[in-house]
């Protein structure tokens, strides 16, 4: 019998372990993500202008307290979405979703941002790919940064 209460007491013990490395991971995460939150939030103070799909986009980053001047690219060409915003400063940081269309829709507006001799921050959009098992649309930004506080006791 107190065989069975050791193991017992060591599943116990083993949960509790991988309750913490998960609360651990969690707030791996959550500084993460913070972190490339507040380069987004600077980078789009200074004026550096944010490309996203579209206005639930803009309502996400907004909620996470990233204010500047969005461009929406979904009823536009990628080349008319780049050249106003190199009009804007030459540089822009795009911020489409994180699947297979957001994807191309980056690829083209990049490319034509760098055409015109323009910086479209490709490495901002490699740090938030990171994410891309947490959330592919960037409208779920918001939310998976207050699931990540929800869980943590944050908020």
């Amino acid at each position: 019998m107190k065989r069975g209460v050791r193991v017992g007491r060591h599943r116990s013990q083993s949960l509790r372990e991988d309750k913490i490395m998960r609360r651990i991971e969690a707030l791996e995460k959550y500084i993460e993500i913070k972190e490339l939150i507040n380069l987004i939030s600077g980078m789009a103070s200074s004026g550096l202008p944010l490309i996203v799909e579209g206005k639930r986009d803009i309502e996400s980053l907004r909620e996470l307290g990233i204010s500047g001047n969005f461009i929406a690219a979904s009823s536009r060409p990628p080349w008319e979405i780049a050249e106003r915003a190199f009009l804007l400063g030459r540089e822009a940081l795009v911020l489409t979703d994180l699947d297979e269309k957001g994807e191309e829709i980056a690829k083209e507006i990049s490319r034509h941002i760098e055409e015109l001799g323009g910086n479209p921050h490709r490495e901002i959009r490699e740090k938030v790919l990171r994410f891309k098992k947490d959330f592919t649309r960037i409208e779920d930004m918001s939310q998976f940064v207050r699931k990540l506080e929800e869980r943590m006791n944050i908020i």
